[in-house]
């Protein structure tokens, strides 16, 4: 059809010179573009210009330039067609109306031009050159498919579809400077710690660089096969970082090599780098659980640890004590004797026990002294003396006899002191020292404890126990005393 319309080619030519000048200067160039140059083809309409600057393009001045971001602008010239816009203001009533432009990247070409004067026909002929498409895909380094990018060297080929108006277009350009791209080589960087505690989890990081969308990366090591999670397909920006932990703790003090590989869809290319980790042996610490007092219980767990370990702490009563708690520099840790302490730090616990303490019942009639009074008692036996409550007792030499004593808890081990006065002549054998009764002496009002001394070898007389007591703020207490009177068969009661 358009082969036999001659007259329209020389109405287009006159009327296409005479916009050449505006056209040029409302499309200056703009900074950071890149100008095309050579030539396009069809069987139809002949040669296309796209830079008066060539040899042989003749008229100007024009040009096809592709600005940042790689949208197309300008004009080429067919000494049949006339103009032909690359802008996107001239498309409208194509089938598309998307400018025209360049991905340096992956090298597809897309998007419209048109031939100026096909703007406003009726006839059927609408301009529109379509850069690629269904029927010719871009990118296609082949030649033979839509227009191409070539970002290696910076060529434009392919072809693009102007209907049967104009037909196939082969493009047989370049762009200058390579269209301002410049290849970087894809790179991959994994770090991870140097030395990793045995019992934990190693964490990889990883950080690609201009790989393409659409990757694909996994962490794997050595000599454990341990697994990284993988990340999946995912589209990546041009510089990625992504991390993953090990499915499996380090469990010696090896070196464990660890790579990570990555593939990439659009470059069909894999990349991986590895990293190194040495497992190293976690840090010692000592764990300490003392008593209060060795006399009123022992403890079990002391010893060193792998610091984080479990420590099973125990506190074991001795007969007649009780547990209490466990402190640490003064502070209640817990109140449990069985309980599980992190040996996070070194460690020092006091497992705290105390008597179990029995009421001491005062004499027949007679009412108790003040809650604070160190209090004594004699009798037969320790029951005989807690329950009557006696503060004298007689009976011949040889009788059996017991002291109790109680002490209220402003008093401390160490604070009391006994004493004894007996008949003139020998130093009685008695069982009854000084470092026994203070061993009996404990915290804690009502406490009491027993003890039964044998007058073996004793004279007949009066014996007089007493009992004092002062503190570290200087308080003192002193019970009174009780006596043991003894006699003989001959002489009778002294």
């Amino acid at each position: 059809m358009y082969k036999n319309n001659k007259y329209f080619l020389v109405s287009f030519i006159t009327v296409t010179i005479f916009l050449l000048t505006s056209f040029s200067e409302a499309h200056a160039q703009v900074s950071g573009s890149y100008d095309l140059h050579g030539w396009a083809w069809s069987s139809n309409v002949g040669w296309i210009s796209l830079n008066s600057s060539d040899t042989g393009s003749g008229g100007g001045p024009y040009k096809v330039q592709m600005l940042s971001g790689g949208d197309l602008s300008g004009y080429a010239w067919s000494s049949n067609l006339g103009w032909i816009s690359f802008n996107t203001n001239d498309l409208v009533g194509c089938p598309s109306v998307t400018a025209g432009n360049i991905d340096v990247n992956t090298g597809a070409i897309t998007g419209s031009i048109r031939v100026v004067s096909g703007i406003g026909r009726n006839d059927g002929w609408n301009g529109c050159l379509e850069l690629s498409g269904v029927n010719h895909l871009s990118p296609d380094q082949s030649g033979n498919m839509g227009v191409t990018y070539n970002n290696s060297n910076g060529s434009i080929g392919g072809y693009a579809w102007g209907s049967d108006v104009i037909g196939w277009v082969q493009f047989m350009g370049t762009c200058d400077s390579n269209c301002g791209y410049q290849f970087i080589s894809p790179t991959i960087s994994v770090t991870s710690s140097a030395t990793v505690t045995m019992g934990t989890y190693p964490t990889l990081s990883w950080t690609l660089n201009n790989f393409g969308p659409y990757d694909t990366c996994r962490g794997d090591g050595s000599p454990d096969n341990s697994i990284f999670p993988r990340i999946g397909d995912r589209d990546w920006s041009a510089t990625t970082s992504s991390s993953g932990q090990s499915n499996l703790p380090v469990t010696n003090q090896s070196v464990y090599v660890y790579t990570v590989t990555c593939y990439s869809h659009d470059l069909k290319a894999t990349l991986s780098a590895s990293t190194t980790v040495t497992g190293i042996a976690p840090a010692q610490v000592t764990v300490s659980l003392t008593p209060n007092d060795a006399a009123y219980c022992s403890t079990s767990g002391s010893g060193t640890y792998n610091q984080g370990a479990t420590v099973n702490a125990i506190a074991i009563p001795k007969s007649g004590y009780k547990f209490d708690s466990w402190t640490q520099g003064g502070t209640v840790i817990s109140t449990s004797a069985n309980f599980i302490l992190i040996a996070s730090d070194t460690t020092t616990l006091i497992a705290n026990c105390s008597l179990i303490r029995v009421p001491v019942i005062g004499p027949r009639n007679e009412p108790l002294p003040p809650i604070d009074n160190v209090l004594l008692y004699i009798g037969n036996s320790p029951t005989d003396a807690l329950i009557n409550g006696w503060k004298r007792l007689t009976g011949p030499v040889g009788i059996p006899f017991a002291v109790v004593w109680s002490v209220p808890d402003i008093f401390k081990k160490g604070d009391c002191s006994p004493d004894l006065a007996y008949p003139s002549g020998p130093t009685p054998d008695w069982s009854w020292s000084t470092s026994t009764i203070n061993s009996a002496i404990v915290n804690g009002l009502g406490g009491s404890m027993s003890i039964s001394l044998s007058a073996i070898g004793a004279k007949a007389g009066t014996y007089k126990f007493s009992l004092s007591c002062t503190n570290s703020s200087s308080v003192t207490r002193i019970a009174t005393p009780v006596t043991l009177r003894l006699n003989t068969s001959t002489t009778g009661e002294i």
